[in-house]
């Protein structure tokens, strides 16, 4: 539960644990966010708010117990000699007390209350665990009160679940009600028994009437741990995830408080009722357009749809589904542009979320907003890269930006290469193939995790490490000559291993150059075996493998035989996209063709990456 006092931001002393930078910078990015939010009110709900008596023989009898450093804490009572006889400091705490209201009145119990708490005698004399309970409360809306407490254009309201359920009825419907965010601690058994959760019944209370922003302050949730029990609860009660947040009350309490993670919960409950609008416009726009595009590829006449989807798909040999889709997205993309740019409703939606997502520099690197979320990393990785069963489950042709590994050493290996000369057209052969299925492609080798030695020759292959995000390094130098027809079977197998048993028929999700492709592919390596057949009880074992088609005579990757089956240690695992396939083959072109200089006649030697 969230501690009991309203902290004078002017009291004499403040313990060390919650000492603000003296440059106010927390408090100046605190007030710039709830600016930037909207937020005009503040309201903590907490039962430790709630006192039955206002009593001064109680804040007597509460600091006669304290050392003379506590007692200079209570708030407003500056002017009372505390060394004094007893007689003396009671009567002029007396003084105070009839000159003060009763707000004030109950911010001075609650400030002696929390410094008995911490008065290290105490903490032997109570039941176990109740003099830690009440010590991280304190601290709790200690931290409160420092981070939120008396902003000049923001509201504080400090409120027991007794007082809440009186005043909650006009705080939810005066003009302030949308702009304002509400804390409430989660336990409220000091006032109710029984009410462990009842700080959720609460936030329903609020979400109904459709106003301001709640936060639920728990002691039970770890921190770091908030986003899980945050959807959890929301399905649970039936509560609006972008509305509400739940905040660890351990980020409160610590030493020091981690208030920038305090505020980055605060931040991510306003940004995601805005995010949620602009998703929700955007994405009928993006409805529409599919209605729209939809409408336009069903009044294309016939021979239209064939001459687009068909006739060019067969010519270029790619699949009918990879054309349609290429149609549809243009024609989606030019739809939804028009609608989108020029939608006031999504507009407004962008610039207020816009407003709080914009933070300065300063204010994002505090809430520890300059690293890489998962999500985005995840999301920048599905547009660069395809991973092995989106590839190879579906049998997609060998292209550029192709990764291979060799199992046994684990090494990888980028094609690089023009993918019109890498394209299988409508006859199951690529342009200037014959029969021998000679064409051939560069396989450069990937440096995967090259530490610092990074070279000048290597390329960056980027956010290749999938936890990480870390590049890999194209060796540049580091080429083989291979030849396609035996990465062409890596494509035939669903888990991308270079093989192929000539008994078995071709798979059937081939698009139709490639079912010819597979023909050829058959017979090619068919004639391989049985010259295989012929050879292997007269001559030694490298002289049998010759029988096969070498991948590369650098690699001197050789064949394997189990039967029918013919293998390679040789395994397709993923694909850079375009466009990055394709400039990381203009930089290879680049490299391939730098210029040659006349050696050097000094005594200055060659650059350790062999450069000429």
């Amino acid at each position: 539960m969230v501690g009991g006092m309203y902290l004078s931001l002017t009291s004499p002393r403040r313990s060390v644990r919650n000492a603000m930078p003296t440059d106010g910078t927390v408090r100046d990015h605190t007030a710039q966010l709830l600016a930037a939010i909207g937020v005009s009110r503040i309201i903590i709900v907490d039962d430790q708010y709630a006192h039955e008596d206002l009593a001064i023989e109680d804040l007597i009898g509460i600091v006669e117990v304290l050392d003379l450093e506590r007692r200079q804490e209570v708030p407003n009572t500056s002017g009372i000699d505390f060394s004094s006889p007893r007689e003396i400091w009671t009567a002029a705490l007396r003084d105070c007390w009839n000159r003060w209201d009763d707000g004030m009145r109950r911010t001075a119990l609650d400030r002696a209350r929390g410094l008995e708490d911490e008065e290290p005698e105490r903490s032997t004399t109570e039941s176990p665990g109740e003099g830690t309970k009440n010590q991280v409360d304190h601290r709790a809306a200690e931290s409160l009160e420092e981070i939120l407490g008396k902003m000049a254009d923001c509201e504080y309201i400090t409120l027991s679940l007794d007082e809440w359920t009186r005043r909650s009825g006009e705080l939810l419907e005066d003009d302030n009600a949308a702009n304002t965010l509400i804390l409430f601690d989660r336990n409220f058994e000091r006032e109710q028994d029984g009410a462990t959760d009842h700080g959720l019944r609460l936030i329903q209370q609020v979400q109904s009437e459709k106003v301001g922003y709640c936060g639920l302050i728990s002691h039970t949730v770890p921190t770091g741990g908030e986003h899980d029990v945050w959807k959890a609860l929301a399905q649970q009660s039936d509560l609006d995830l972008e509305r509400f947040v739940v905040i660890a009350k351990a980020r409160l309490t610590g030493d020091p408080p981690d208030y920038y993670g305090f505020l980055g919960m605060l931040r991510l409950v306003a940004l995601s009722g805005r995010y949620s609008k602009v998703i929700s416009h955007a994405w009928a726009v993006f409805e529409q357009s599919v209605s729209r595009a939809k409408d336009a590829v069903e009044n294309w006449p016939v021979l239209d749809f064939d001459q687009i989807v068909f006739g060019s798909s067969r010519r270029e040999g790619v699949s009918e589904l990879a054309t349609l889709f290429r149609v549809f997205s243009t024609l989606m993309r030019r739809e939804a542009q028009a609608s989108l740019y020029g939608n006031n409703t999504i507009s407004t939606a962008l610039a207020d979320a816009r407003r709080v997502s914009a933070m300065p520099d300063e204010i994002a690197v505090a809430l520890r907003e300059e690293g890489v979320s998962t999500g985005a990393l995840r999301m920048q990785r599905f547009e660069c890269y395809e991973e092995h069963a989106e590839l190879n489950l579906f049998h997609t042709p060998i292209d550029i930006g192709d990764i291979f590994e060799r199992p046994s050493s684990q090494k990888r290996f980028i094609l690089l290469a023009q993918p019109c000369d890498l394209m299988v057209r409508e006859n199951g052969k690529r342009d200037y193939d014959d029969d021998r299925l000679a064409r051939t492609g560069t396989l450069v080798e990937l440096v995967v995790d090259p530490g610092r030695n990074v070279k000048e020759n290597w390329e960056e292959v980027p956010l290749y490490h999938v936890d990480t995000g870390e590049p890999a390094f194209a060796a540049l130098a580091d080429v083989h000559h291979v030849q396609l027809a035996v990465l062409d079977l890596c494509a035939l197998q669903a888990d991308g291993v270079a093989a192929i048993d000539v008994d078995e028929g071709r798979p059937e999700l081939l698009i139709e150059p490639w079912k010819k492709r597979y023909e050829l592919l058959r017979k090619f390596f068919n004639n391989a075996l049985k010259n295989y057949e012929k050879v292997k009880d007269k001559v030694g074992e490298p002289m049998k493998s010759l029988a096969f088609p070498m991948l590369s005579a650098t690699l001197r990757l050789q064949a394997a035989v189990s039967g029918q089956m013919i293998s390679y240690d040789l395994k397709r695992v993923m694909r850079l996209r375009q466009p990055r396939s394709g400039a990381l083959l203009t930089a290879f072109a680049h490299y391939q063709a730098r210029t040659a200089f006349e050696h050097r006649l000094d005594a200055r030697p060659r650059t350790a990456q062999g450069n000429s």
